[in-house]
């Protein structure tokens, strides 16, 4: 009987590829999800309700099963059939209005005649197998990941961000397991030996916000006032641990800062979050369910002022998403930089209120120095882009988006002035409120509460590619003003910048004028930039600057602004001068400035270079002198991490300093390692740094399998390791491979793998072979141009 239904249903969708006349029947229902599928869903279906059950076995070998009930009003449109998005799983059955049906189950769809839906409500129910895609299963523990097409790996659905719908979930868990998810909890009971979690109804969302957690956790919750939020977390370090108050403490004020701000009131029924071991992203701004990563919420013992700034501006740019990206989400794919925008702009103006003592400028300098790293290469794109294919959403995001976008938002509201951009971003959010809008809706918005055309004004840095340039003359340019760009400057006024840098950095010594608009933080930040954009681009000698570089550090004091050169110093070192180790007393030098710089924080940087760099056998014997007994290291706490890292780092030597035994190393460092997720990572990571090069070779081999690389930033940290620089050319033959994987990277992989994978891969290498190898690739791949483009933003910035 099925059968015939099936032959039925596609001689009824083979007329309707005859009198089609708007869409075309092979683009609908191609892999992905089309744009033009997705403006056809648009018009056709409305009023969206999503009824779902899930199915959790213990064991994480059993396949995760359930079913879902999608009630919508639909209209007809072209006699087009309905597709439903369903990918890698399995369908066991399809109702419409509680009849049994025929469809169609190919090219990731559930694709179901015109003729089975009445004009209104509709209803469809699909049993169904999920596919791991998106469950990031482990032991005791799993999440759900849906950004930005992955919902359609774990139910059927219309997978697309402008069709919000409402969501009603439950789960049945193994027993002592917690369920989290967007919506409150109702209840839960026992059924049988599975522990019933049932939901309410959440606000509506698009599909990529939909997400639940399900596993062993320690729950902290905190009430302010009427409102309770609940932290998840497995940190199982004491000293870790007592950070949870602070850690709530600081949702609470973001959230506070963004209700002001905004005139509305936390929009949605409730506010949990979780914090992962491994967690891929920074966070991931799912409502009632954000997910962080540990490393970036629990800080370690010897963390200063620059940690605790980064936590607190994730921390806010996650809450910013609940009003721009949650509330008000963006139509399309193309203009996901709309909410990741005012993410990072806001994340910048509460990180300056809640650490006055730092230059408020300086949120936009370290946006300028990653928006640069980008911008400068081949690979790099517009701020709004083209996008045809939601499954090639994941290839949108980059620094451009996080980065140099909320540096043109502040330039629109430096235009608009303070008052006025909060009226318009005010009524932004009113008109678009749990709906969605585009860059020309946004625009259009801000453009009313501006005397300045910022329609035209905006264009070029919204669609437009490459960093400004302008031309300094004689003087020392007044970096405070400069915008997006950097001066191009001749080597005598690079010279002249960098002297008067240290000179102004020896003159205010530990008073650091953090207000004036003369020598600020920010002005020292931006100098910073200009000088490395010139060195990067040939206009002076990098002897001098690496010169200029160790005697500015050897004066500053500012950890934020010591870190920035320090990076430089490492970046330019690695790419002229590390690999023949033409500069001879480098080594020498940064052992010196960690004895004699007073900061602790600013000891930390240069410890990090000296860990990275310092691969003489005296080096490496005094590095195995610390790692041995850290409690005698007198300039700093060591933390478990910073030992771990410095195990691996040895653990590399060891195959030129036959003084020092590797295995010895590494059982030191696995005894002292406690909670038992980052001991699962210790492990997994040891094969990458064996001096075997059977066992590394085996590891790469891993790697290339797909099931390795399920927690992905364990995966990348392998690559990197493998392809360490100490390892030479026997690295040289993983270029290849890892490189033509990449579309199968970009397939099973969430959406920062891929350059994540490519930087791992390529970082370390500075060699024309390994150019050639990269070269080839590029004129030989079939991958697309927008996958290639995260290999040239690696490759131009290393090889």
């Amino acid at each position: 009987m099925k059968r015939y239904m099936v032959l039925w249903l596609l001689a009824a969708l083979s007329l309707v590829s005859c009198r089609r006349e708007k869409y075309d029947l092979e683009i609908l229902t191609e892999d992905g999800v089309s744009l033009q599928l997705a403006q056809a869903r648009k018009e056709m279906i409305s009023e969206l309700d999503y009824s779902l059950f899930f199915n959790i076995p213990l064991s994480a070998d059993e396949k995760v099963t359930g079913n879902v009930v999608i009630e919508f009003s639909y209209s007809r449109v072209d006699e087009l059939p309905v597709i439903l998005d369903f990918k890698e799983g399995k369908v066991k059955s399809v109702t419409v209005n509680n009849q049994n049906v025929g469809y169609i189950f190919e090219k990731e769809h559930i694709i179901l005649s015109d003729t089975l839906f009445l004009k209104g409500d509709n209803s469809i129910m699909v049993e169904f197998v999920s596919s791991d895609r998106s469950l990031n299963r482990r032991d005791d523990f799993m999440y759900t990941l849906l950004v930005p097409d992955r919902a359609r790996t774990l139910f059927p659905c219309f997978d697309q961000p402008d069709m919000k719908g409402r969501y009603t979930l439950t789960l049945s868990l193994p027993d002592k397991w917690k369920g989290i998810s967007n919506s409150p909890m109702k209840r839960t009971y026992f059924q049988e030996d599975k522990l019933i979690y049932s939901f309410a109804q959440s606000e509506p969302l698009s599909t990529y916000l939909f997400s639940f957690v399900a596993g062993i956790f320690d729950c902290v919750p905190m009430t302010v006032g009427e409102r309770t939020i609940s932290l998840y977390h497995r940190e199982t370090d004491p000293y870790k641990v007592l950070q949870c108050d602070t850690i709530l403490k600081e949702v609470f004020e973001a959230m506070e800062w963004l209700e002001n701000y905004t005139a509305i009131k936390y929009p949605f029924a409730k506010y949990d979050f979780i914090v992962l071991p491994g967690f891929q992203f920074g966070g991931m701004e799912h409502t009632g369910a954000t997910l962080y990563n540990d490393g970036r919420i629990f800080l370690n013992k010897n963390a200063g002022i620059k940690e605790e700034m980064a936590r607190y501006s994730l921390i806010a740019h996650e809450t910013a998403h609940m009003w721009f990206g949650d509330y008000v989400t963006m139509a399309w794919f193309n203009d996901v930089w709309t909410k990741e925008v005012f993410a990072n702009y806001f994340a910048a103006k509460m990180s300056s209120d809640k650490f006055p003592q730092v230059n408020q400028a300086m949120n936009f300098v370290n946006y300028e120095i990653s928006a640069f790293s980008e911008d400068r290469t081949k690979g790099a794109a517009p701020i709004k882009q083209t996008l045809y294919n939601l499954q090639d959403a994941g290839l949108i995001y980059s620094n451009i988006i996080y980065n140099k976008a909320p540096i043109v938002m502040n330039m629109i509201a430096d235009k608009c002035g303070k008052e006025q951009f909060r009226a318009g971003i005010r009524d932004y959010l009113g008109r678009f409120a749990y709906s969605n809008a585009t860059w020309e809706d946004l625009i259009a918005i801000l453009d009313k509460y501006c005397d300045e055309n910022l329609v035209k004004w905006s264009r070029e840095l919204i669609f437009g590619t490459g960093i400004p340039i302008w031309n300094a003359i004689d003087a020392v340019p007044d970096f405070d003003t400069i915008g997006y760009g950097y001066y191009k400057m001749n080597t005598s006024l690079c010279e002249k910048s960098m002297k008067e840098l240290i000179a102004v950095t020896v003159a205010n010594g530990d008073s650091p004028n953090v207000d004036s608009c003369s020598y600020s933080q920010s002005w020292k930040g931006y100098l910073l930039i200009n000088v490395n954009e010139n060195v990067r681009a040939g206009n002076f000698d990098t002897k001098q600057y690496i010169d200029l570089l160790f005697e500015y550090l050897s004066c500053e004091t500012d950890p934020i602004l010591f870190s920035q050169a320090a990076s430089y110093l490492s970046t330019v070192y690695f790419l002229y001068y590390y690999r023949e180790k033409e500069y001879p007393d480098f080594e020498s030098r940064l052992w010196k400035l960690l004895d004699t710089v007073e900061n602790v924080q600013c000891k930390r940087s240069i410890f990090g270079l000296i860990t990275a760099y310092c691969d003489d056998p005296e080096s490496t014997e005094a590095l195995y002198d610390i790692f041995r007994n850290p409690d005698l290291f007198r300039y700093f706490t060591l933390s478990e991490q910073n030992l771990t890292s410095l195990a691996f780092e040895l653990a590399v030597r060891t195959q030129n300093i036959l003084s020092i035994n590797q295995s010895e190393i590494l059982s030191l460092q696995r005894g002292r390692i406690t909670n038992p997720d980052r001991l699962k990572r210790f492990d997994f990571l040891t094969p990458a740094v064996s001096c075997d090069t059977i066992v590394r070779d085996e590891m790469f081999k891993h790697l290339m399998d797909q099931q390795y690389r399920e927690i992905e930033p364990w995966a990348s940290s392998a690559l990197a390791l493998l392809n360490h620089p100490l390892w030479g050319t026997h690295s040289l033959k993983y270029i290849r491979p890892a490189l033509d994987i990449l579309p199968e990277i970009q397939k099973t992989g969430d959406i920062f793998f891929p350059k994540n994978w490519a930087s791992a891969l390529l970082s370390s290498h500075k060699s024309a072979e390994a150019e050639i190898i990269v070269n080839k690739f590029l004129e030989e791949s079939p991958c697309s141009q927008m996958l290639k483009g995260k290999v040239r933003l690696v490759m131009n910035d290393n090889l």
